[in-house]
């Protein structure tokens, strides 16, 4: 009897270490499960998430194929034809003017010439500032400087165009991005600062290069509310990994900044 018990014992001990043994393998086989599927959750979701933002860049990229396809077309309009018939009426003005023998209207009419030559100009130089494949021919500097030119001609604002360090030469399709976000800023200043002056610098900073738009006008809130552009300014700045920034002027106005970052 003894040595029975002692066998049951010694089986009902063996039993319980297995199942104990059994319990702790099922038990770290669960935990190694649920890690491995956590693992794995959280790879799906950052997968899931980098194919988003590629499907949004891709969409991106697309609308702005189809802006600048629009841009040439709208370019091409404005040089081959309305360019042209202003070209073809300032022609007939000139002929006028020498048949006139009335000095007064002589006079008029050599000032609507002069209008209508300054209208052609402006065309010629709107129909640069949107004409992507005379943009692209084109650095930085070159595209920002004329915009200047071409806001000061217009009689409303004037312009100002600075650089500070060694402007470096950025890829075409960069430039390009940066040329459109700056032309939104600096119609947002026009439509929106009440001021009469704006500044646009280029600034060499350490791996950045900045880009300033500065105006004199009523200024704006630190964080601008969206709309305005602000949404497709961002959506722009996310293509080529740029950052842009509102601020206060230091003395009146509202400064905007974009942030490249450089290798």
């Amino acid at each position: 009897m003894p040595q029975a018990q002692a066998g049951t014992n010694v089986s009902l001990t063996v039993a319980v270490v297995l199942g104990t043994l059994l319990l702790a393998a099922l038990a770290v086989w669960v935990i190694t499960f649920l890690v491995f599927y956590r693992r794995r959750q959280q790879q799906f979701m950052r997968e899931k998430e980098l194919l988003l933002s590629r499907f949004e860049q891709e969409l991106q990229l697309v609308k702005l194929e189809v802006q600048e396809e629009t841009h040439r077309q709208i370019a091409s309009e404005i040089h081959d034809n309305v360019g042209q018939l202003l070209s073809v009426v300032r022609l007939y003005q000139s002929g006028l003017i020498e048949q006139l023998a009335n000095e007064a209207q002589r006079r008029r009419l050599t000032e609507a010439n002069e209008i209508t030559g300054r209208a052609i100009a402006d065309l010629r130089a709107l129909s640069h500032a949107i004409n992507t494949d005379f943009l692209l021919k084109q650095s930085l500097a070159e595209i920002l400087r004329s915009e200047t030119e071409r806001i000061t001609r217009s009689g409303t604002f004037t312009a100002g165009f600075s650089t500070q360090g060694e402007i470096p030469e950025l890829p075409p399709e960069t430039t390009l991005i940066v040329c459109r976000m700056t032309q939104e800023l600096l119609q947002n200043a026009i439509r929106h600062s009440a001021g009469n002056h704006i500044d646009i610098k280029l600034e060499r900073k350490p791996h950045q290069l900045h880009i300033s738009v500065t105006d004199n006008g009523h200024g704006m809130p630190r964080q601008p509310a969206k709309g305005s552009g602000t949404d497709n300014l961002q959506r722009r700045a996310g293509l080529i990994g740029a950052t842009v920034v509102h601020q206060p002027a230091s003395a009146r106005g509202t400064a905007a900044f974009i942030i490249l970052p450089l290798p």
